[in-house]
């Protein structure tokens, strides 16, 4: 909430269609930035019903008449939707778990360019272990972004010295607060192996761990790099 304003933002599902995950994002951006992207909707005020109350807080809808043909439009996104939870619901967990890891590897693809992947067959103790410190903290409680709460089948991200996990969208929301804000750790945390913990200011490269549908992000000295780092192996089926 933003003064007396609320924003309500589409949550976009990791495993629904293109279709539906287009309609959420223009959707998203049209609340967030105040007009559609696709067809120039803005919004106008329901002061035909006025005022209600919702948890004794007075609320007025705002509503974007998107045009007919825009992905955006309340019933083409409403449709999609119900299409989505139909189809969710025939899918048993083992089926969700699956789906996630495949869309979790198909991602991980594209950062081997640019991170050092450890990947869990070649190095499974990194995983084991990363995943022990970050799903099991000694505080008892697994900080993770609401969208994790409400659905668990898709990527988790964290980053290996905050151990906060978030989902794809939170993540690259966050990444983008970081740069925009030079957000850091401490000049200490910065330069510190996530692996060994062993101060290396001048040898730290960036680091990818994954297993199954979990990606931890960090960096490492230049011992556990030639130790664990294989960028020659296949990331884990």
């Amino acid at each position: 909430m933003l003064g007396k304003v609320a924003f309500i933002i589409a949550l976009v599902p990791s495993d629904c269609s293109a279709e539906l995950a287009l309609a959420l994002r223009t959707s998203r951006e049209t609340v967030l930035t105040g007009k559609c992207p696709t067809c120039g909707a803005v919004p106008s005020f329901d002061t035909d019903h006025g005022e209600r109350s919702v948890a004794d807080v007075p609320v007025m809808d705002a509503v974007f008449q998107h045009r007919f043909t825009c992905p955006a439009r309340r019933e083409s996104v409403e449709a999609l939707a119900a299409e989505y939870r139909e189809q969710r619901s025939g899918r048993t967990e083992a089926d969700r778990f699956e789906r996630a890891q495949v869309a979790t590897r198909a991602s991980q693809r594209q950062i081997k360019a640019v991170a050092v992947p450890v990947d869990p067959d070649v190095a499974p103790d990194v995983a084991h272990r990363l995943l022990g410190r970050l799903l099991a903290p000694s505080g008892g409680r697994v900080q993770r972004c609401e969208h994790l709460v409400a659905d668990r089948y898709q990527t988790w991200n964290a980053l290996i010295a905050e151990g906060v996990w978030r989902c794809d969208q939170c993540a690259a929301s966050f990444a983008d607060t970081v740069k925009a804000a030079g957000l850091y750790m401490g000049a200490t945390e910065e330069f510190t192996c996530d692996l060994c913990r062993r101060y290396s200011p001048r040898s730290l490269s960036p680091l990818v761990v994954r297993q199954d549908i979990f990606v931890m992000t960090g960096a490492v000295c230049k011992k556990c790099f030639d130790r664990y780092a294989d960028d020659r192996a296949e990331d884990a089926q």
